[in-house]
């Protein structure tokens, strides 16, 4: 919180609400960008609290199985009143997902993203960075499949 204090006989410029509004932008331009502020004037002083932003992703993560998949859906919900706009990437490791929609947005929105099949034996995993957040994906690996024998009992 910004406390920024005035002169007590400088009140009477508040009642116009003008003033009020250029001395909280003033006071906090030096030390901040403001993008919403609830403002109290009270005794002398005037108090603002600037608004943040936090994303939420749900689901959070998700587990999928060894076979490719497509349109796996992320919403995206944005929490505070200063959310700028937020971008989707896939990190490095995880060339194996692609980001089919939802690149980028503003507000509320959605990311649809596609995987490949993991033709490996061992678990992988890798993580979209969504407005900030990290959403990691794990995909199952592939069964081993049993080795067959086909061969008579003579030896031969």
């Amino acid at each position: 919180m910004k406390t920024i204090y005035i002169r007590k006989n400088a009140s009477h410029f508040f009642k116009k609400g003008i003033a009020l509004s250029l001395l909280i932008f003033a006071g906090l331009a030096a030390h901040a960008t403001p993008s919403y502020a609830e403002t109290s004037y009270s005794k002398g002083k005037i108090s603002s609290s600037t608004a943040e932003c936090a994303y939420t992703l749900s689901p959070a993560s998700k587990s999928v199985g060894a076979d490719a998949g497509a349109g796996v859906t992320i919403t995206v919900t944005p929490t505070g009143t200063s959310c700028d706009a937020w971008t989707a990437t896939v990190a490095s490791n995880a060339g194996w997902i692609t980001i089919t929609s939802g690149r980028s947005g503003t507000g509320i929105g959605t990311v649809t993203y596609s995987y490949q099949a993991n033709m490996s034996a061992a678990e992988r995993r890798g993580t979209l960075t969504i407005a900030n957040q990290t959403y990691a994906v794990t995909q199952a690996g592939r069964p081993l499949a049993a080795d067959s024998y086909e061969g008579g009992a003579g030896g031969n």
